[in-house]
């Protein structure tokens, strides 16, 4: 990399911006990787999302129903 940055020691690709402390990592495979399990892990969470919207959904619709049978039981 160059531009002042030093190599960070035992880590392939990464090199640290000493002015700044940011650390740059070079490499494209790892980088791929990191993208993928994000991607992945938000998938994940909106999928929980959107499966916890539906279970409260069908709770309350159950409630309701129950409410209309037992209007109809009433009468």
């Amino acid at each position: 990399m160059g531009d002042g940055y030093i190599k960070v020691s035992g880590m392939t690709g990464w090199y640290k911006n000493p002015q700044t402390g940011t650390v740059i990592n070079t490499n494209e495979r790892e980088i791929q990787s990191a993208r993928k399990r994000k991607s992945a892990s938000t998938q994940d969470r909106e999928d929980k999302n959107k499966m916890q919207n539906e279970v409260a959904s069908l709770k309350t619709e159950i409630e309701e129903l129950k409410e209309l049978i037992k209007g109809m039981v009433g009468k």
